[in-house]
C-alpha cells in the first residue's frame, strides 16, 4: 500500500478555511466505472479506508460512508477502529490482515487527487429593466418603460476538491467500481463528506453492487 503524500495527508484541512465562502457546496461524479462482468453476490460488508492523516478528518470521512451504507443495508467498518495509524498497514500482508479481521467482502478507498482554484471571467453586460412610474400616452409609456443597467465584468474564483474512490472485492482483489468526484466551493467538512458518500454509494447501488 502506497504511503500518503504530503497533499493527501492534509486534504481536508484547507476546507476549514473555506467557511467564509458564500457559494453552496456541490459534489458531482465527473467519471465512473464499474465491472459489468461482475456476477457475484451483492456487497454486504465493506471496509472503509480514508487516506487522511488527520485522525479527526479521517474518522469523519470513514464514518460518513458507514452511515450512508447503512441506509442501503450494507455494514460499513471504519478502518481507524482496526488500524489507528494507516502506516502500520502499508505492506500488502499487513493490509490483508486488517481486511481479514474486518471480515469484509469488499474494501473502499477514498483518496485525494487535489484541491485547485479555478478562475472564470464573467464578461460585462447590459440589462434592460422595466422602469417604475407612468408615462402619458403610449409613446410616453414606451419612452419611460425601460432603462439600461450596466453590469461590469468580474472574475469568479471557485475552489474545487477532487477525490478518487475505488471499491475492490476482498475475495479476488478485483476492482468493482471506481469514480472521480469534484466538490465546488465546499463550505464545511461535514457537508462535503455527506455529499461524497451520497454520490458514491448512490451510483454503486445503481450499478447493482449494493441492495437492501
Amino acid at each position: 500500500m502506497t504511503k500518503l503524500s504530503a497533499t493527501e495527508r492534509s486534504w481536508l484541512i484547507p476546507m476549514v478555511l473555506l467557511l467564509s465562502l458564500s457559494a453552496c457546496s456541490t459534489t458531482k461524479l465527473v467519471n465512473r466505472w464499474n465491472d459489468k462482468e461482475y456476477s457475484g453476490p451483492l456487497l454486504k460488508k465493506m471496509l472503509i479506508i480514508g487516506l487522511v492523516q488527520n485522525d479527526i478528518k479521517r474518522r469523519a470521512l470513514e464514518e460518513g460512508f458507514v452511515e450512508r451504507l447503512e441506509q442501503v443495508g450494507v455494514t460499513g467498518v471504519s478502518s481507524f477502529r482496526l488500524m489507528p495509524d494507516p502506516e502500520d498497514a502499508d505492506q500488502e500482508k499487513e493490509l490483508k490482515a486488517v481486511v481479514q479481521k474486518a471480515n469484509a467482502d469488499s474494501i473502499l478507498i477514498a483518496r485525494l487527487q487535489g484541491i485547485d482554484k479555478e478562475e472564470t471571467y464573467i464578461p460585462p453586460r447590459t440589462e434592460w429593466v422595466p422602469s417604475m412610474g407612468l408615462g402619458y400616452g403610449y409613446y410616453g409609456y414606451y419612452s419611460l418603460s425601460y432603462h439600461a443597467v450596466y453590469q461590469p465584468g468580474y472574475t469568479r474564483v471557485d475552489t474545487v476538491v477532487r477525490l478518487e474512490t475505488k471499491v475492490f472485492s476482498t475475495d479476488d482483489d478485483i476492482l468493482l467500481w471506481a469514480g472521480n468526484t469534484e466538490s465546488f466551493n465546499p463550505d464545511s467538512t461535514t457537508r462535503i463528506i455527506r455529499e461524497l458518500a451520497d454520490v458514491v454509494v448512490g451510483d454503486m447501488k445503481k450499478s447493482g453492487l449494493l441492495g437492501e
